[in-house]
């Protein structure tokens, strides 16, 4: 089930890296067998209203392992 964030406590809710990406911590270097995708978009893509675990990039990768 989704989790909807009240839109008045979603600054609050949203954690963000290092890298200012709506993800955990990452480091810069990357190991060989380590692959890396961006996803670019507007609100829709950064899904501001939906829990960390249910947005598009996670969702995706939850997909793609």
């Amino acid at each position: 089930m989704e989790e909807f964030i009240e839109p008045e406590d979603w600054k609050d809710e949203l954690k963000m890296n290092n890298l200012r990406f709506r993800d955990s911590e990452v480091s810069i270097e990357k190991p060989d067998d380590v692959y890396r995708i961006f996803m670019l978009g507007g609100s829709t893509m950064y899904s501001v209203f939906v829990a960390d675990d249910q947005t598009i990039p996670v969702l995706v990768q939850k997909l793609i392992e």
